[in-house]
């Protein structure tokens, strides 16, 4: 294999905004019982051939584990362009809401995003075209993110959402446009990022989908060590994270950022055939660059790979 992404391992610490309060923020709930805060925030894994992909979310479900499911409705529905959420960026979609001690079993996003010729969610492509977004029913239940959140009294959870548009985007007949949301939760107080820099001739290789360093670079995270690397197919359980390459117009330096991930081994690798590989479909995607790394928690590693 050609090496040469350089790694370098961050902890990650989300910032809470300064109206939440500390982490030790609280209120009485009813009865006098000490309610602890849920934060919930989105960031998003990107997309190849877009200029920005509007989601319109208009409220969350949240399930107790000894409970009926309750509806949270955003008073006007929150319009964010996931593609500027990227390298760590995030978007508040609940701040310190007050929720009763105990287990919770999922969270369900609220996405308006049906074929009716009105753009709540649509995808601007590069061409500068609006396409609508669509939800088939079928794909209604990715929107639920199954995950054991635990709310203690005189405590704040700081939860993040990464929306991995890269798998989630279809192009289905007729030249629309379906969202298949693909979602994973973290929780940021235990979250860490990933940040690197790759070989320039790996952009230009024979094997790239063309001779243009800036497009078709990715980088793909499968968890565990040793991890066979394959394309982002729906089947593909193992893949992590996504992260496009881009050059730093600073430094000229072609980087990027993996972040909402838990600590962990990984195997990591790099393919400038990103743009080719379709979620919907198996894709003879070629990595160029494969290597193992474990992200510990608080950690600060850097790995040298030429």
């Amino acid at each position: 294999m050609k090496t040469g992404i350089q790694f370098l391992i961050l902890s990650f610490l989300m910032l809470a905004l300064s109206s939440c309060g500390s982490s030790s923020s609280t209120s009485a709930g009813r009865g006098g019982v000490m309610e602890g805060g849920l934060t919930l925030k989105i960031t998003d894994a990107p997309v190849d051939g877009a200029l920005a992909v509007w989601i319109q979310f208009s409220g969350v479900t949240i399930k107790p584990a000894n409970g009926s499911a309750f509806d949270i409705i955003f008073d006007t529905p929150l319009d964010i362009n996931l593609l500027s959420l990227q390298a760590g960026k995030t978007e508040v979609l609940l701040e310190n809401v007050k929720l009763t001690p105990g287990k919770y079993n999922w969270i369900r996003l609220h996405v308006n995003a049906t074929r009716d010729s009105v753009l709540d969610s649509y995808i601007i492509l590069a061409d500068g075209r609006n396409e609508e977004l669509n939800i088939p029913a079928s794909a209604q239940i990715g929107l639920q993110i199954v995950n054991d959140i635990e709310i203690t009294s005189n405590n704040d959870v700081n939860l993040i959402i990464d929306f991995d548009l890269r798998r989630s985007v279809v192009e289905s007949a007729g030249a629309d446009y379906d969202l298949l949301p693909v979602l994973k939760i973290v929780n940021a107080d235990n979250m860490v990022s990933l940040h690197g820099t790759i070989d320039p001739l790996l952009l230009m290789s024979a094997d790239c989908s063309d001779a243009l360093p800036n497009t078709g670079n990715a980088v793909y995270v499968f968890a565990g060590k040793d991890a066979a690397p394959a394309d982002m197919n729906v089947g593909n359980t193992n893949l992590v994270a996504t992260a496009n390459v881009m050059q730093n117009i600073q430094t000229g330096d072609y980087e990027y950022i993996v972040s909402c991930l838990e600590p962990g081994e990984y195997t990591v690798a790099f393919t400038c055939q990103a743009d080719q590989d379709q979620p919907d479909a198996r894709d003879n995607i070629i990595f160029s660059m494969v290597e193992n790394v474990e992200v510990a928690k608080e950690s600060n590693v850097v790995t040298n790979m030429r």
